[in-house]
């Protein structure tokens, strides 16, 4: 199965170009399981090859995880619990992940969560959708 995933990846890839590398990794920010494992490491071959320029795709993954990141952040501020309340469903959130979240959140006070995949957070995406909003 992994094999197959990692094929469909680098066909959009290598189908999508630049715009598929940007697609890839902003979602892979916005919490999609789209690992930059599988992402960046093709798209380092295909610059080896001479398909893609280096410092355009670091220049791509950086923009695009900060975007990605943004827009979970912007949701979790602008839109936090009562969001998740609302259409945390549509996510695979249910309600007692939030209320675990909060507990967790609330005991161990981390000083600024958010949902990039730079914080010890990522791995619970309504940890950082409700903990932008609680702090």
């Amino acid at each position: 199965m992994l094999e197959s995933f990692s094929t469909w990846i680098q066909d959009v890839v290598r189908a999508a170009g630049y715009p598929g590398v940007f697609l890839m990794i902003f979602l892979e920010s916005t919490l999609v399981p789209i690992p930059s494992e599988l992402v960046m490491p093709f798209a380092g071959f295909m610059a080896s090859q001479g398909e893609f320029s280096l410092p355009v795709i670091l220049i791509i993954n950086s923009t695009a995880a900060l975007l990605g990141s943004g827009l979970c952040y912007g949701i979790g501020v602008l839109g936090g619990k009562p969001f998740l309340v609302n259409y945390g469903k549509y996510f695979l959130v249910r309600q007692h992940d939030i209320a675990r979240t909060e507990a967790f959140l609330t005991r161990v006070k981390l000083p600024a969560p958010t949902s990039s995949g730079s914080d010890r957070t990522s791995n619970i995406p309504e940890t950082g959708l409700i903990g932008t909003s609680l702090y």
